[in-house]
């Protein structure tokens, strides 16, 4: 799925209240780690995982929609850090909020409503109920 455009990214978690996102990789932790090159060539590439920018830039098309909550997941031991990854995807978030679900960790997250009121073209409410 990451191979596709940004916009073609967007529209999978437009309509969203929350979503789960990858934020797999730190360019930098990826450059100067172990890896060996061609395993370099194979994370960074196409199809590879999304690094924390890619992620980032991903939020901040989201600004402005109904995503209230993004959590960040499958975040690599070797070559990123919950905190790199929050850093950046926050910085472009705007009033969405993040959070990181850390490489092994069993984590709840709550999916509940988010902390706004969205506004709704409706007129009155004729439900009985």
């Amino acid at each position: 799925m990451w191979h596709k455009t940004g916009k073609e990214r967007a529209r999978l978690v437009f309509g969203c209240d929350a979503a789960l996102v990858e934020a797999n990789r730190c360019r930098e932790m990826l450059a100067t780690g172990p890896y060996p090159p061609k395993l370099k060539r194979r994370v960074s590439g196409g199809y590879g995982h999304l690094a924390n920018d890619q992620t980032a830039g991903l939020v901040g098309t989201l600004k402005g929609t109904r995503l209230g909550r993004l959590w960040l997941g499958h975040l690599s031991r070797t070559n990123n850090t919950p905190s790199r990854a929050l850093e950046s995807v926050a910085s472009c978030a705007g009033r969405i909020e993040v959070g990181v679900i850390p490489h092994g960790t069993p984590s709840r997250i709550d999916v509940g409503a988010a902390a706004y009121q969205l506004s709704l073209p409706f007129g009155p409410s004729t439900y009985d109920g």
